[in-house]
């Protein structure tokens, strides 16, 4: 349970190494028993820590199946046998690393663009991203009376001021690119959702009607014409890695 006094039961917590709990967390339920209670941080959305308190009810152990053609078939309905599944399996994963890839050079253009620029960022935008996280925190649970706004806006300085920044020079970018997306556009990228997952068509359709949901996704579109056009203006250098080293150093 959250230590502000909501009570969640039932929960199940897989204790795997690359789990969302961290390796610190981890260690502290490793040896837990029945009856243990251990206290752990996580972070939120917005990157702030949330407090729980957790107390074990009951221990299991996963038992993991043969590895087979028949448990291909149950893991990928795509995959006829297991040299299929290892095969669809590492597709996947390089498409994985390749979009980690691109999140990281988008980042480093941003980045560098921040750093470089001459850019004092106006009181009033800083005060509203602290009520955006003071909001944030509001909706996990905390009352208003327990957080302290000073102590997350000095925490949380340096990310604002990043963020902060970004978004001004980058509506300053979109305008002197002359950076544009049509409904075409995103109707198109709808339909390429779409074909993703035929299953969930109607759901998607009806996702997207919504305007703001369209308005976002018009602005990730702008944001991928953008940094492909910076991008364009830029030395790439590609380097090729083993995914152990890419894994040690996110």
């Amino acid at each position: 349970m959250p230590l502000v006094g909501r009570k969640m039961e039932g929960r199940y917590i897989h204790l795997h190494p690359e789990g969302p709990l961290g390796p610190e967390n981890l260690e502290k339920l490793r040896e837990a028993r029945v009856g243990d209670t251990r206290r752990v941080v996580l972070t939120n959305d917005a990157g702030l820590p949330i407090h729980y308190e957790l107390t074990v009810r009951e221990v299991t152990e996963r038992i993991l199946p043969d590895v087979d053609d028949a448990f291909a078939r149950q893991v990928d309905p795509e995959a006829e046998d297991l040299d299929q599944l290892q095969a669809n399996l590492r597709q996947k994963i390089q498409e994985a690393f390749e979009r980690e890839s691109h999140k990281r050079l988008t980042h480093y253009i941003a980045d560098h663009f921040v750093r470089n620029a001459q850019l004092e960022v106006p009181t009033s935008l800083f005060e509203n991203y602290v009520d955006t996280l003071v909001a944030d925190l509001e909706r996990e649970g905390y009352a208003r009376e327990e957080i302290d706004r000073d102590a997350v806006r000095e925490e949380h300085r340096a990310s604002i001021i990043w963020n902060l920044k970004w978004y001004l020079l980058r509506k300053q970018l979109i305008e002197t690119e002359e950076i544009t997306v049509d409904d075409a556009a995103v109707d198109e990228r709808i339909q390429e959702i779409i074909a993703a997952d035929e299953t969930q068509a109607n759901q998607i359709r009806n996702h997207y009607r919504r305007p703001e949901n369209r308005r976002s996704l018009r602005q990730d579109l702008i944001s991928d014409a953008l940094f492909e056009r910076l991008k364009s203006y830029a030395k790439v250098k590609v380097i090729h890695k083993p995914s152990r080293e890419l894994r040690k150093a996110s």
